[in-house]
């Protein structure tokens, strides 16, 4: 067949529109069947059961869903327009959503959000297992029958969890505390009558012994392992955590009777004062284990047992202490019984309190670079370098802030690294002698001169044995003996 005729066959039978009306024609097809697809798996996801998490979801779900089915079958039966007509469709959308979200529904996922953080609140160690008792009776009886109670003769409720109250050791403390009671102790001291009222040492163990032993003992060991487990080691023991925790809501009262001298007033009139109010009125209050706040006291650091110069102090059978940057005090027993040698002669005067109400003097020391004394400072301490192990610059994270290197004028390190160190405050070890100094810093010169004259006339008592004692009476102007209070 020539050129000509094959090319007047095509003009005939137009091939080039057949093929672009057959390639059309698979387009639609291929559309059509995407269309049915898209629209299978939208009603088929349209068409899927909400979530429930207990049997008696499962069965008030299930009464639900086949009313839907019921009430969606009268609509399209009765409207083979329905995926046209709007209103149809609206009322079809409307029921195959509560499918998915109804109060059912609802209600079930706020159960299950409660059963969870019952799970994890169980999981946390922080609570007792028979705080969970009640709880998880409730959870069952409302998964079985759609009342906590579990009894068919009461209403539908809702379970609700919320989480145990948390053991307050402190709180706990306190309530210890509460049921003690003090005793004055009467005893003499530089000429004066000492009346310190406090709960003997005897009453605080015993009461301790017996908490550790009673219904809270589990409680009150779990407490004591969570600050163990952080690292905190201001107490001994599980026994002096709770001595300490019950002390912290006792104090002690320390009244001296009398030092009185006298002080003239602008008007030139004259009265009697007691000498140390500046250290009952400034600095016993600090002491006190209730007051949680800290801050600047100036002339604290008389009580800390600095030298006579300020420049070093002991640091006593317990080492130093350590304020962490996350709160806890740390005890670096390495220091034992070593003179410290102060950075700031006297410390600073700024005090701070640990969790027990505990009051601690800031006191930068100034330490040798030494591996050893420094181990629990530095995360490298022990990688070898050249001239013997010193510490790197890796600060170990609970120190930042609280160890720095001296640097020389040049800015170079010295041998040294400055720690922040914290020197504990007693109420109870306060001396009559550190309440003087202390107040002293606070009296005008006149009123400090009437003391030490006061103090020269009066002299000081002496035990003569048989409970005796020997005063210097100043009315009398002589020596008298009483018996030792």
């Amino acid at each position: 067949m020539q050129r000509s005729t094959i090319s007047g066959l095509a003009v005939r039978f137009d091939f080039k529109g057949l093929t672009q009306q057959n390639n059309e024609q698979e387009e639609l097809d291929r559309r059509a069947k995407l269309d049915a697809e898209s629209k299978s798996k939208y009603w088929a996801d349209k068409l899927k059961p909400g979530k429930v998490y207990t049997e008696w979801g499962r069965q008030q779900l299930k009464v639900h869903n086949e009313e839907v089915a019921t009430k969606l079958g009268a609509i399209i039966n009765n409207n083979r327009n329905w995926e046209t007509n709007p209103t149809i469709l609206a009322q079809v959308n409307a029921l195959t959503d509560s499918l998915a979200d109804n109060d059912i529904t609802a209600k079930e996922l706020r159960i299950e959000q409660g059963r969870q953080q019952m799970a994890k609140d169980l999981a946390s160690g922080e609570y007792e297992l028979d705080q969970f008792e009640e709880a998880q009776k409730k959870y069952g009886n409302y998964s079985k029958t759609g009342r906590t109670t579990g009894s068919a003769d009461h209403p539908e409720d809702e379970f609700v969890y919320s989480s145990p109250v948390k053991f307050d050791m402190s709180a706990y403390a306190g309530g210890l505390a509460a049921q003690m009671k003090g005793r004055d102790h009467v005893s003499m001291e530089s000429g004066m009558k000492k009346i310190e009222n406090r709960v003997d040492d005897d009453q605080v163990r015993a009461k301790a012994s017996a908490a550790i032993a009673g219904s809270e003992g589990v409680k009150i060991a779990k407490a004591y392992k969570r600050l163990v487990d952080k690292g905190d080691t201001e107490f001994s023991s599980l026994q002096d955590f709770v001595e300490k925790s019950i002390r912290a809501n006792l104090g002690t009262d320390v009244q001296y009777k009398d030092i009185p001298v006298p002080k003239t007033s602008g008007d030139g009139s004259t009265k009697e004062v007691n000498f140390i109010d500046p250290y009952n009125q400034y600095m016993l209050p600090v002491l006190n284990p209730a007051q949680k706040a800290g801050g600047y006291v100036k002339g604290a650091h008389v009580l800390a047992g600095f030298s006579p110069d300020g420049k070093s102090y002991n640091a006593g059978e317990n080492g130093v202490y350590v304020r962490c940057d996350n709160g806890v005090i740390k005890n670096l027993i390495q220091f034992k019984n070593q003179t410290m040698e102060a950075a700031v002669p006297n410390g600073t005067d700024k005090i701070y309190k640990g969790k027990t109400g505990a009051a601690y003097l800031v006191a930068p020391a100034r330490i040798p670079l030494d591996e050893k004394s420094l181990h629990d400072m530095f995360n490298d301490y022990d990688i070898p370098k050249e001239g013997g192990a010193i510490p790197g610059d890796e600060l170990h994270p609970d120190y930042q802030g609280k160890v720095k290197y001296e640097l020389n004028s040049k800015g170079e390190r010295t041998g040294y690294v400055i720690v922040e160190t914290a020197i504990p405050l007693h109420a109870h070890s306060v001396t009559q002698q550190n309440m003087v100094d202390f107040s002293a810093q606070y009296q005008t010169a006149a009123v400090n001169a009437s003391y030490q004259e006061m103090k020269a006339t009066q002299k000081n008592i002496y035990d003569i044995g048989n409970g005796n004692v020997s005063v210097y009476d100043n009315e009398k102007g002589q020596w008298v003996i009483q018996k030792k209070q």
